[in-house]
Parts: C-alpha cells; sequence; structure tokens
C-alpha cells in the first residue's frame, strides 16, 4: 500500500470514531524523522497529506522525533524539508501550503524517560483547543523493529490518547519479526500498550513495481 494512501486511511479511521460534523486535529508523530526513509519518502508523503486534508475542519501538527540533540537535530531536518517538493504542481496554492507545512513541522529530541513525559505534558495536548473539535494522534515508528515495543511502552505512558479524549494509532515500519514466532512475540509484547486495531503494519515494498509485476511475470 503506498505511503500516501495509509496516511489517508488513518484520517478516515481516526475522523469515523467521531460525528461528522466535528472540526478534527491530528497530531502526526514521525519517529526516525532523520533517517533515510523519512528523507526519500515519509516527509514527502506526509506533505501530500497536508496539502489534500488541511482545511478549516481538519488541522494538524507534525513532530519529527529523532535522538539527535538540539540544535543538531533541527538544522538536519529543516534541510530534510527543503527538498520536500510540490511534486510539479507550480500553482501559487501549493507554494503557500509548502511554507505552512514547513512551519507547522516541530523538531523533538525524544530519548530519556523524562523526555517522552515533557513532550506528552508539555507539548501534545489532550484536550482540544475547543469543546467542538475532536482530537486524533497518529504514530509512525520508522526506527528499528527491535525498539517497536520500548516506544510503544513510553507512548502509551504518555502520549497515547485515552477513551474520550480521542483516537490513537501505531503505525509500524516492516519488516515485522524475522518468522511466524517472532512476529507473534513481538505483535504480543506490542499488544500490552496499543490493540491490534490501533496497530497498522506497512510494508511500502509493496508499491513497488517490480512487486506488483510478480503475478503477470509468473
Amino acid at each position: 500500500m503506498e505511503m500516501p494512501l495509509v496516511l489517508l486511511l488513518l484520517i478516515g479511521f481516526i475522523g469515523s470514531s467521531f460525528c461528522a460534523s466535528q472540526p478534527l486535529h491530528t497530531d502526526v508523530v514521525l519517529f526516525g524523522a532523520l533517517g533515510d526513509l523519512s528523507k526519500k519518502y515519509l516527509w514527502q508523503s506526509l506533505f501530500q497529506l497536508y496539502l489534500k486534508e488541511h482545511n478549516e475542519n481538519q488541522t494538524f501538527s507534525f513532530y519529527g522525533v529523532s535522538r539527535d540533540k538540539e540544535p543538531d537535530g533541527s538544522h538536519k531536518l529543516t534541510r530534510i524539508l527543503d527538498d520536500v517538493s510540490c511534486a510539479g504542481d507550480v500553482s501559487t496554492v501549493c507554494g503557500l501550503k509548502l511554507s505552512e507545512f514547513r512551519h507547522l513541522v516541530k523538531y523533538v529530541q525524544l530519548k530519556a524517560d523524562e523526555q517522552f513525559t515533557a513532550f506528552g505534558e508539555e507539548t501534545l495536548k489532550n484536550t482540544p483547543k475547543n469543546s467542538n473539535w475532536r482530537l486524533g494522534r497518529i504514530f509512525y515508528l520508522a526506527i528499528p523493529p527491535n525498539v517497536y515495543a520500548s516506544v510503544a511502552a513510553r507512548l502509551s505512558s504518555c502520549c497515547k490518547l485515552r477513551p474520550g479524549q480521542g483516537t490513537s494509532k501505531l503505525v509500524l515500519e516492516k519488516p515485522f519479526g524475522s518468522d511466524l514466532p517472532s512476529a507473534l512475540s513481538m505483535a504480543k509484547e506490542i499488544g500490552q500498550y496499543f490493540t491490534e486495531e490501533e496497530i497498522y503494519r506497512v510494508d511500502h515494498y509493496l508499491a513497488k513495481p517490480v512487486v506488483q509485476q510478480i503475478l503477470p511475470f509468473r
């Protein structure tokens, strides 16, 4: 499944949890924000999401998370965002949206427990700015699978929206385990913190033309 489609589906699922007439604010928290996958695909996809979905009834905050200290992390993220483009769209609207998007993205260093706690308590807001608004939160883990469970545990304690506050989703990049037993073990561990309905496993290689042509080739 292509990355923008995955994100659009997640926004749709979050929105479907509430009354359709209520405005929605979604926090998108990207772990591995300075990594190769994020540089090549994810930030561009997040901009496409913002370009398509942002309006007066649907707003976003974007957080790029890494272990790099400030100000190095912010500088690296700024350089990555400089490469995000309108992808052939030279309209004024796209240019304005791109500028808005870059200003909306905030860099966050998350490494120690106290940093996770501060992020949840001081940066993310679990109460909407207006009682008419609803909240959604997407945690995208483009990080090594061996730390999925530990990050999920920290997010559950500091940042995951509770029932009545809003809806949270956890996106996991492939590979998910090296075989069936390891995948089941990982799923069980992460399942302590996020329900199966809250978890999305993404293999971006399924969108590659070569993979899509396997059956015709056979």
